[in-house]
């Protein structure tokens, strides 16, 4: 919403973990080049750099990458990431970091859960995944005992039908429901549920926009506490979200530079993202409490002015 600033350089930078490396990468761009772009990679406490990059095309290597990845800098052009252009053209220096963009990030949100769910349960003949969805929905409180996926022969989808088991006058009762009968956030978190398997089991990062859609707070501080268990997250899988529910600004849950909040300004329509650890409350504190206070900003501001009752 502002002339200038459409205009001006945009800076992506990301610190990750992929196949047990560290590495710290970013860029520089607008719509018409990459200005500035690097990479360092962790194989002791401190980083090595691959490569950088300033004015669009001026490179610089380590040493040990130079031979290899000065010959690849001379087929990149001004307008793509060299990141891409180098593992195109089969360089190991900077594979393994390009796969966890181009492999290990999913982005989601309900549509797109919802789209994404036949191709998920029509890739998995095997057991493992229903074992896993009734599991979790069973935690969840979510009364389904079983359900069953008949594919059309006809057409590439399937019908889904969920189980209910009832109990009748001291008798237990089996009722079977077609899925679009079940509640919104049952739905939900039903559509989830395949790619929270994947992403745990493959160490992946989970993104999600608006988690907490139909969902109650008690299930989603249970997804939440599913991806901080060792246990059940062994492969170290991420899950980043938003949400408008406050119960879960509670700092026996999250570490204070794992909650971040979102203002905007009315006036400009500039949106200000920055984290809690920034006010550096105690251990103690009642993020919750403080938030609805406005201590930490990032609350609307709601009244009735020039309403007519």
């Amino acid at each position: 919403l502002d002339e200038e600033s459409r205009k001006e350089k945009s800076r992506f930078d990301f610190i990750f973990v992929n196949n047990g490396y560290k590495y710290e990468y970013g860029f520089v761009i607008d719509s018409h080049n990459v200005y500035e772009e690097y990479l360092y990679e962790y194989r002791s406490q401190r980083p090595s750099m691959i490569f950088e990059r300033e004015n669009i095309n001026q490179y610089r290597f380590s040493t040990a990458t130079k031979k290899e990845l000065s010959a690849i800098a001379d087929k990149n052009t001004g307008n793509k990431l060299f990141l891409s252009t180098a593992t195109m053209w089969n360089s190991a220096f900077t594979r393994n970091a390009y796969l966890w963009f181009s492999q290990s990030v999913d982005v989601y949100d309900t549509v797109s859960l919802k789209n994404d769910f036949p191709a998920m349960m029509n890739n998995h003949s095997d057991k493992s995944m229903k074992t896993f969805i009734i599991r979790m929905l069973k935690n969840a409180d979510i009364n389904i005992s079983d359900f069953e996926i008949m594919k059309k022969e006809e057409e590439s989808g399937f019908t889904f039908d969920t189980h209910h088991t009832v109990n009748v006058n001291g008798t237990e009762k089996d009722y079977i429901l077609p899925l679009l009968s079940e509640s919104n956030g049952t739905l939900n978190f039903l559509y989830m549920t395949p790619m929270i398997k994947k992403t745990l089991e493959e160490g992946r990062t989970m993104i999600i926009d608006e988690l907490d859609t139909g969902l109650h707070p008690a299930l989603v501080r249970y997804l939440i506490e599913v991806f901080h268990d060792k246990d059940k997250n062994p492969n170290g899988a991420q899950l980043l979200f938003n949400t408008h529910d406050v119960i879960q600004l509670d700092l026996g849950v999250f570490r204070r530079d794992q909650i971040y909040f979102t203002e905007k300004d009315n006036r400009t329509g500039v949106s200000d993202l920055y984290a809690l650890d920034e006010y550096a409350p105690r251990k103690t504190e009642n993020i919750q409490k403080g938030y609805l206070q406005g201590r930490y900003g990032a609350i609307p501001t709601i009244g009735f002015e020039g309403m007519e009752w």
